[in-house]
């Protein structure tokens, strides 16, 4: 191991300072006081107290500038404003209390204030802040909308039937409507409480909202149009609002790619999300990742708005002109029903008949994916959900749509296919070119090809297309499309990078590069970057302004195929990032920092990021 990582076990050189410059005082060795230049002592805070990571009054565990957690105790359980193991009001750390020993005072209310039922002194619940709770009944039990002990479907405050006196009524749903069978809001035969299957279809085949065989799209309960008598309606469109090669109405796919663009934005500069294309004229990227490293252009929100204005038919960001026409469907309803003000055309409310607005949130705030408007997940309380994936579909280790294992947050691969081989858009085993999840065509098991001798990528079995170019673009003279030989491109802002032939261990066998994880906790210049492969795995190699000595030798060139960094540089595709191009520019450089992160799991890992 080289000089940068000789410590002793307590994380300190052999000059005394930790990683990030503090002694063991916490003094930092650039300031000579407890905070470094930037302002935060040695456990994160500044003088008033803020986290540096969390911009809150406490840190990752929870524990304030004086080691104080938001109750007001610290490890030792002793209380900040008592200094004993009891509140001001005679509750300890866990919530018991010091003379009925329960979580209850001798008045009945717990630490928070609440009685057992969760409502205070004054009748207001604590989970809905109004005086009743989310089942509709107050403090005395009684039922908001029926007036009576009970509410409209016969279940009382402690969620007990006032026919069978369980938690079940005769049919087997509970007061959540869950039946107690199943474990879902469906029965046995698939129906739920007001006796509609999952499609929203009674036994009789009659839709809930339509009142009719077919809902109010024209389809009936095998998802066959009334017009067509196909799956797909006269605009060629399926239930699921996908044409048959899987684009949505406004031409995205699932991946979020338009079909006329064969981007992440359509030919108007916004994507499926309604964001806006951000383009500089410096000519070195796009996006956050132009505005990050070049920060040349200070793009306000008037920039952007000016950009949707220019935006042909685009007036907002839902797609609604100034007359309140959609321009995706052609009326004053997008395509989930909602007008240009957020009101569903059904319901007539904010909400839908399934209770979700016009952003996919519903009354409590939460999306169908568990994520509320400030991208915290409900049952994780963190940015990212039980699988590791953020509001975005951005996983916390890879950093790209897909986690370690190679599936995005719905589950599937980047070629659609779930973990049991099911394609998302055909819902058989194999996709609408007729492979299935191993790339084995149906109509040849043996070498992966279709009829015509073409690989699911597109490529015979000598790699070329059927334009005759392989996966470089060039044909089998060595020649791109324009007429120019391989390798000349004629963008000079970032070199060429090759499809994978030079793996990165021939870099290692040549001495050339050392794995970056010599530079973990460090800071450095990259100076360039290129993409270098490693058995299998995507990864880059990049240069240091820097040299550092490694195992006796000075060494500025590093290479690693850790995903949450490689993703930074690389898309999921493969091709150079916004970022991958601005710093190939001649002159540019980006000062970054290796840190080490924990996952939502509890993983650690290190990533990088901006100095």
């Amino acid at each position: 191991m080289g000089i940068f990582s000789r410590r002793d076990k307590d994380g300190y050189d052999r000059k005394g300072y930790d990683p990030k410059g503090y002694d063991r005082d916490g003094i930092h060795k650039l300031t000579g006081t407890k905070y470094d230049n930037y302002g935060y002592a040695k456990n994160g805070f500044n003088a008033s107290g803020i986290h540096r990571q969390t911009g809150t009054n406490y840190d990752w565990s929870g524990d304030d500038k004086d080691g104080y957690d938001e109750s007001g105790f610290n490890s030792d359980f002793i209380h900040k404003k008592t200094g004993t193991k009891f509140n001001e009001y005679d509750f300890d750390l866990h919530g018991i209390h010091k003379i009925t020993g329960t979580k209850y005072d001798a008045s009945g209310f717990n630490r928070h204030g609440n009685d057992e039922r969760g409502f205070n002194a004054s009748g207001i619940h604590h989970s809905t802040g109004t005086k009743y709770t989310r089942q509709g009944f107050n403090a005395l039990e009684i039922h908001k909308d029926t007036r009576t002990k009970h509410d409209e479907s016969g279940f009382n405050s402690k969620f007990i039937h006032k026919q069978t006196g369980t938690l079940y009524d005769e049919s087997g749903f509970d007061s959540r409507k869950i039946h107690k069978d199943t474990g879902t809001k469906y029965d046995k035969s698939g129906f739920n409480l007001p006796g509609y299957n999952e499609k929203g279809f009674n036994s009789s085949g009659i839709n809930k909202v339509t009142g009719t065989r077919y809902d109010k799209y024209g389809f009936d309960e095998d998802w066959i149009h009334k017009d067509t008598g196909t799956e797909f309606d006269a605009s060629g469109f399926n239930k699921m609002r996908r044409d048959i090669d899987g684009y949505d109405r406004r031409g995205f796919d699932l991946g979020g790619i338009h079909k006329a663009t064969g981007t992440k934005f359509n030919e108007y500069g916004i994507d499926m999300c309604g964001d806006i294309e951000i383009r500089s004229s410096c000519g070195c990227g796009t996006g956050y990742e132009h505005d990050k490293i070049c920060n040349s252009v200070q793009w306000t929100e008037q920039t952007i708005a000016k950009l949707s204005s220019e935006s042909k038919d685009v007036i907002d960001e839902r797609g609604f002109n100034a007359s309140g026409i959609n321009k995706d469907t052609g009326t004053k309803f997008d395509e989930f029903g909602f007008d240009k003000d957020g009101i569903h055309e059904i319901t007539g409310i904010k909400f839908d008949e399934f209770g979700y607005d016009k952003d996919g949130h519903n009354r409590s705030g939460w999306r169908k994916d568990g994520f509320d408007k400030d991208g915290t997940h409900k049952i994780t309380g963190t940015k990212f959900d039980k699988n590791g994936f953020d509001k975005d579909g951005i996983h916390e280790i890879t950093g790209i749509k897909f986690d370690e294992f190679g599936y995005d947050k719905h589950g599937h691969d980047e070629n659609g296919f779930d973990k049991d081989g099911t394609h998302e858009i055909t819902g058989t085993k194999f996709d609408k070119s007729g492979f299935d999840k191993d790339g084995i065509h149906k109509d040849d098991d043996k070498n992966g090809y279709d009829k015509d001798g073409y690989s699911r990528d597109g490529y015979d079995k000598n790699g070329y297309d059927k334009d005759g170019y392989d996966k470089d673009g060039l044909d089998e003279n060595g020649y791109e499309k324009d007429g120019y030989e391989g390798y000349q491109k004629r963008n000079m802002r970032g070199p060429r990078y090759d499809s994978g032939e030079l793996k990165l261990s021939d870099f290692v066998s040549t001495e050339d590069s050392r794995s970056l994880s010599y530079l973990d906790d460090r800071e450095f210049t990259i100076i360039s970057v290129e993409r270098k492969d490693h058995d299998e795995n995507k990864g880059i190699k990049i240069a240091t302004s820097e040299d550092f000595e490694i195992e006796g030798e000075k060494v500025n060139k590093f290479h690693t195929t850790r995903q949450a960094i490689v993703g930074k540089f690389l898309n999921d595709a493969g091709a150079p990032t916004a970022l991958y191009n601005a710093i190939n520019r001649v002159d540019a450089s980006l000062k970054v920092k290796l840190f080490k992160r924990k996952s939502a799991s509890g993983k650690d890992y290190f990533d990088l990021d901006q100095c």
